[in-house]
């Protein structure tokens, strides 16, 4: 499996350690570095950082939130997705999908979820999140999509997206303490 850290060979993917230079060959139209956040209480957040290979220049746009009866493993694969929805939206893509199924673009994804990397490579299977992955499916019609793995806080873009996960999930817990306490819970 493709990892990006300091220990892996030189390829394609691993030499991107800032993501510039899997913009830069072409290889990729657009990165999205991903991350869940979750815990035992199912309360989580996601967020994800879109980088574009524009020729006006890098193009970054973040995106989050947070859910409650969520475990880590849907906040992982819901970050995926949030990004996913973004990059349609960031392009007015929606508005044409006939023309985007023709010139289908390359996006590389980030993520520090190992099996789901895997899964979106067609390694492992497809089957915990039915309704996730059916909803991928639908990006994967417009999208040639491939999933590379960071370990955890090596990688700066992916420490950023970490942070913004786990501050949603934290969001969402302080706001489920107030609820509780005002008697809306």
């Amino acid at each position: 499996m493709k990892t990006l850290d300091s220990k892996s060979e030189p390829t394609t993917l691993t030499v991107c350690r800032d993501y510039r230079s899997a913009l830069s060959d072409k290889k990729f139209d657009y990165i999205i570095v991903c991350d869940g956040s979750g815990y035992t209480d199912h309360v989580g957040g996601f967020g994800a950082i879109i980088l574009s290979n524009k020729p006006s220049g890098p193009v970054y746009e973040a995106t989050y939130g947070c859910s409650m009866h969520m475990e880590t493993g849907r906040a992982e694969f819901t970050a995926i997705l949030s990004g996913l929805n973004a990059l349609m939206d960031l392009n007015k893509w929606r508005e044409n999908l006939s023309a985007l199924k023709l010139f289908r673009k390359q996006i590389l994804i980030v993520s520090d979820r190992q099996d789901l990397v895997g899964s979106i490579n067609n390694i492992y299977s497809r089957k915990a999140n039915g309704d996730l992955w059916a909803s991928f499916a639908w990006y994967e019609k417009f999208f040639k999509i491939e999933a590379v793995h960071v370990h955890r806080e090596t990688v700066e873009m992916h420490k950023a997206v970490d942070r913004i996960a786990s501050e949603m999930r934290m969001q969402l817990k302080a706001f489920e303490i107030v609820q509780k306490e005002c008697g809306h819970i």
